[in-house]
Order: C-alpha cells, then structure tokens, then sequence
C-alpha cells in the first residue's frame, strides 16, 4: 500500500523555509522607546502622581471612583475599535514640542506645589504624548476617551469647599422638607435635622459631592458608550447633576428615618453602606432612562 506522502508547501523565489510565518512573535526592539518614554513620564510626573494618588485613597475621599476613569476612557476607546482599526501610526512632531513645553511645566509646578497646574499639565502631557505616537488622525478618533480623561483632575480645595458646602444647604433642605411631606415632623437648623427622637447632622461626607462626582463620571462613560441620538444621550448626561442631589436627599431621609424607628447604631450602621445603595439608585434609573429612549445598546451590544 502507497503512503501519502505530504508535499511541502511552495516557497516564494528568494524565501527559506525558516522564513514561513510561525505565529505571531512581538518585536520588543520596536518597543524600548516606549518602554524608555514611560519611565521618563513617571519621573518627571511622580509628584503629581503622587498627590493624585492621595486625593483617591485618603479617608473619605471624593475621588474614589477615580481609579476606574483609565479603564473606562479604554472601553470607550474600544467602542471606536471599526474606525481605530483601520488607522495607521503617523508621528506628529510638532506635538513633540508641545509635549516638551508641558514637561517643562510640570517640574517648575512640582518644585512651586501649585497643585492645578501639575495636575492639568499632566493631563496636556499625555495628550500631547498620544498626539505625538498616533497622530491627528488618531486624535480625532480617540477625542471624546481622552478628554474623559480630565476628569481625573481633583478640584482644587476652594472649589471643593464651596460646592460642598452649596451641596450641603441643598441637600438639608430637601431631606427635611421630604420628611415634614412624608408624615414625620421634624425642625431644620442649619445642617441639623431634628425628629422626635433622633437628630441628624448633615456633615460634608453627607452633603451628596461625592455621589455626585461618581455619577456624574459614569453618566458621561454611558451615554457616550450607548447607541441613539446626540439629543438623546445629552438628555442622559444633562440628568446626573439632578440626579445626584435626588438621591442623596433620599439617602439622608432613609438615614433620618432609621435613626427615628430603629436606633442610633442602627442609623450609624446604615450610614455605611448607604452610599453604594444610592448609586445603585442612581445606576438603575439611568438604565431606566437609557431604555425609555430607546438606546438600547451598549458599545454596540444588546442590553435591553
């Protein structure tokens, strides 16, 4: 019996066997520059870096959520994937000396501690560094991800107290005249609410900032990933603000009343936990929004 023997496969003029293609191999000598870059950029920017990473970590603090912001800005960039793919690397020189400029910015702010200006002239240094490897083409495409990135930005501490502090009357405000509406009496004195039996201080933690900095960068991440209208996805992003004051008014309500019908422990125990059970007040009717207009995809997914 004759055995089949397997015919090699025909090889191009001028090619080797040891030339045919073997599976993808990355070629790390293409990435040293890089690699080289990031370990520059880590060093001129470890002051701000590290002063980020305070404002995201310390104790109740506003920025919690921002140590997502970096993988959401790259599902957003993924969501463009079609008009991404087709792109090509085209080097932009010119955004080389931008990004030299902005460098330079960011050690005189470090040496000086003027916490706005190493934190924007960072934010510049990795535009311009994107602007730099990809190119405007890129840029164009990749626009709305990387201005996500701003957000990171943690507000200076005037700006935070003054809209905390706004926050706060607010939120008092309405949390009292809810329950006066709801059937328990209560008497408002500045950032105190007092029932019956219990007696509620507003304090900043409370003032509803945070909840409406968390949701205001996830209404900005969805509405950008869903499907539909411009008009449509505007009208999502326009409600987080609303929103945001909505449901802390409702957390501190749900704060009050637990105090008043429970116990003091038992309010201080719920104040714990409340503020992930508002975001997911906040998260649900967003859904609910998005499926009301008829945005019923997500990244090009069904979700609905």
């Amino acid at each position: 019996m004759n055995a089949d023997i397997a015919e090699p496969l025909p090889v191009e003029p001028g090619a080797s066997a040891e030339d045919e293609p073997s599976g993808w191999r990355p070629n790390f000598g293409d990435l040293w520059p890089y690699i080289v870059a990031l370990a520059l950029f880590a060093v001129v920017a470890r002051t701000t870096l590290g002063a980020w990473w305070y404002a995201y970590t310390r104790p109740e603090s506003f920025y919690n959520h921002a140590l997502l912001i970096p993988a959401l800005s790259l599902l957003m960039l993924w969501r463009k994937r079609e008009c991404l793919r087709g792109l090509k690397p085209s080097p932009s020189f010119g955004a080389l000396v931008i990004l030299a400029l902005v460098c330079l910015l960011q050690i005189d702010a470090a040496q000086r501690e003027i916490q706005i200006v190493m934190s924007w002239s960072l934010i510049f240094m990795i535009w311009s560094a994107v602007w730099f490897v990809g190119g405007a083409e890129f840029i164009r495409v990749a626009k709305y991800p990387l201005l996500f990135l701003a957000l990171m930005v943690p507000l200076p501490g005037p700006w935070l107290n003054d809209s905390t502090h706004g926050l706060q009357q607010l939120s008092t405000g309405g949390a009292s005249w809810l329950l006066a509406h709801t059937g328990f009496d209560n008497v408002r004195s500045g950032y105190e609410i007092k029932l019956s039996d219990y007696t509620l201080f507003v304090d900043v933690p409370c003032s509803g900032f945070k909840t409406l900095l968390a949701l205001l960068t996830f209404d900005v991440f969805f509405a950008y990933m869903l499907n539909g209208s411009v008009l449509k996805r505007s009208a999502i992003f326009a409600v987080s603000i609303p929103l945001a004051v909505a449901v802390n008014v409702v957390r501190i309500v749900l704060i009050a009343l637990v105090g008043q019908c429970v116990s003091d422990d038992a309010a201080r125990s719920f104040h714990d936990y409340s503020g992930l059970i508002t975001l997911v007040i906040g998260f649900a009717f967003l859904f609910g929004l998005a499926r009301l207009f008829g945005c019923r995809k997500f990244a090009g997914l069904d979700i609905f």
